[in-house]
């Protein structure tokens, strides 16, 4: 049976905030939320507010991170989805190719580019 990978909510995010600003360990976070270690530190990482000209407002802010997270997975989804149709379109032009080569004609299909996903 696999596992059910669930992102932090705005909830946990404001709890992991709070906690972050009483001192509170990261394993006690984690374990208060029920979640890995790990997920505490990736979500710190990741959505941590670096403050650019004021540093002095640096750190970790739960509506800051929602937004960083929320703008992330949509980028991630759009960039599926443009990869999917490209998939789409390299299959449909290979059956294409595979039809000109059985009359005789030899095309060739255009290769997917990792890269660009």
């Amino acid at each position: 049976m696999g596992r059910c990978y669930l992102q932090l909510s705005f909830e946990e995010r404001i709890k992991i905030a709070k906690w972050r600003e009483a001192k509170m360990s990261i394993p006690e976070i984690a374990d208060r939320l029920s979640r890995a270690p790990s997920t505490i530190y990736r979500d710190l990482k990741r959505n941590h507010f670096d403050g650019g000209d004021l540093p002095e407002l640096a750190g970790y802010y739960a509506l800051n991170a929602q937004t960083m997270s929320e703008k992330r997975r949509a980028y991630q989804s759009a960039a599926c989805y443009k990869c999917a149709a490209r998939r789409l379109a390299s299959r449909n032009s290979s059956r294409e190719a595979r039809a000109g080569r059985a009359k005789g004609f030899l095309t060739q299909a255009p290769p997917h580019s990792r890269e660009l996903c």
